[in-house]
C-alpha cells in the first residue's frame, strides 16, 4: 500500500500554556504514553507550517480572510474578526474569557449584530454574521481599528489577564473606545439576563482583531484541503483554490490519499475559557483519538508523515525516520508543556 498524504493538524493549546500548578496535575491524572512517544521521536518543524504563518497569530487582513472562510464574501472592504468574549474584573484587572463557554446561537449572534448595528451606524461601522461567527466591516481606511489591539488574536489574550499585553494598554484610542462601548452595550441586551438563568457565560464584549483587506495570494505549498471550523484557516485555503469541509474528532476519520490541513480544536476551546477540567479531558482524547492511531499509521507506512503544530514555539514532524531516533526517550508530558 502507498503511504497516504501529510496531514499538518493544527492542534492551538495541545501543550498550554497552562499554569505550574496544572502542570504538576496532568501527569497524575492520566498516562500518555503514545503522545509523549511522538513528541520525543517526532522530528522539530517551525511553529506554523511556511502557508500558515504567521498562524495562531494575528496578522493584517485576518478579519477579510476569515470572512472568506466563514462563505462571506469580503469584497474590497477591510474588516475584523469579532469574536464574543466574557470580560470578569479580577481585583484591579480583567480577566478575558472566550472558547465553547461563550459562542453564540444564531438567533443570539443575529440580536448582537442588530444591537450593535444600531448604535454605531453613525460611525459606518457594520457587524456582520457568517457561518455563525461575527466580523465587523469597516469604513475605509480602517484607521480607527489599527491599533496594537487589533492585532492581538482572542485565543492570544483569552484566559489571561487584559493588562497581560502591553500593547493592548497603549493600543489606538479609538479601539479602546470601540472596546468599552460595545462592553457597555452587550452588557445591557435581555440574552444575557437569559444564559445567566441558564448557567452560561453572559457576553459582555467582542474582541476585535486582524484589521484589514484581504492579503496577496502567493503560490507557497498550501494542501488542496482543510478540515477545519477556524474561519482564518479555512478561509487561507480557500483563498488559494482549496475545498474546505467539516473538522474531524478522530485520526482514524482523515481521508488517506491527500495532503491535508486538520483543525482540532477541543484544548484550544477549553483553555481559551479557563476550563481547567476540560482541558485535561482534551488531552486524554488526543492521546487516544490522534495519537496513537497517527503514531501506528506513520510507522505501518500508511501516512507519509504527520506534523502536530500546538501553537507554541515549535512544532513536531512524526515521520519514517521516528523509529530510528531510538535515543530520544519520551519522559513525562509534564516536559514539553508550557
Amino acid at each position: 500500500m502507498a503511504a497516504g498524504g501529510v496531514v499538518h493538524l493544527l492542534a492551538p493549546g495541545l501543550l498550554g500554556p497552562v499554569p505550574a500548578q496544572l502542570q504538576e496535575l496532568v501527569s497524575r491524572r492520566g498516562a500518555y504514553p503514545a503522545t509523549e512517544w511522538l513528541l520525543a521521536r517526532a522530528g522539530r518543524c517551525g511553529a506554523a507550517p511556511a502557508f500558515l504563518s504567521p498562524w495562531p497569530a494575528a496578522f493584517p487582513g485576518a478579519g477579510a480572510v476569515g470572512v472568506l472562510g466563514a462563505g462571506g464574501e469580503p469584497g474590497e472592504f477591510p474588516w475584523c474578526c469579532a469574536d464574543p468574549v466574557h470580560l470578569r474584573p479580577d481585583r484591579d484587572r480583567v480577566m478575558v474569557f472566550a472558547g465553547a463557554h461563550v459562542m453564540l446561537s444564531e438567533a443570539e449572534a443575529t440580536q448582537v449584530r442588530d444591537a450593535f448595528n444600531a448604535q454605531f451606524v453613525a460611525d459606518g461601522l457594520e457587524l456582520r454574521c457568517f457561518g455563525g461567527h461575527l466580523f465587523l466591516r469597516l469604513p475605509s481606511p480602517p484607521s480607527a481599528l489599527a491599533g496594537a489591539g487589533a492585532g492581538v488574536a482572542t485565543r492570544e489574550v483569552a484566559g489571561r489577564h487584559l493588562g497581560d499585553y502591553s500593547g493592548i494598554e497603549a493600543a489606538d484610542q479609538e479601539w479602546r473606545r470601540l472596546l468599552n462601548e460595545t462592553q457597555m452595550l452587550l452588557h445591557g441586551l435581555a440574552l444575557n439576563a437569559r444564559r445567566e438563568e441558564s448557567g452560561m457565560l453572559p457576553i459582555n464584549g467582542l474582541w476585535f482583531w486582524g484589521a484589514g483587506t484581504l492579503p496577496a495570494v502567493a503560490g507557497d505549498g498550501m494542501p488542496p484541503l482543510a478540515l477545519s471550523d477556524d474561519p482564518v484557516v479555512s478561509g487561507q485555503v480557500r483563498l488559494r483554490g482549496g475545498s474546505v469541509d467539516a473538522p474531524v474528532a478522530r485520526y482514524r476519520d482523515l481521508p488517506a490519499d491527500q495532503d491535508m490541513i486538520a483543525v482540532w480544536g477541543d484544548a484550544d476551546r477549553a483553555l481559551c475559557g479557563g476550563d481547567v477540567e476540560g482541558w485535561l479531558a482534551a488531552l486524554q482524547a488526543f492521546e487516544a483519538d490522534w495519537a496513537v492511531p497517527a503514531s501506528e499509521a506513520v510507522a505501518r507506512g500508511h501516512r507519509r508523515a504527520v506534523c502536530v503544530y500546538p501553537g507554541g514555539d515549535r512544532g513536531f514532524r512524526l515521520d519514517g525516520h521516528a523509529r530510528l531516533r531510538f535515543w530520544r526517550r519520551g519522559g513525562a508530558i509534564r516536559r514539553w508543556l508550557q
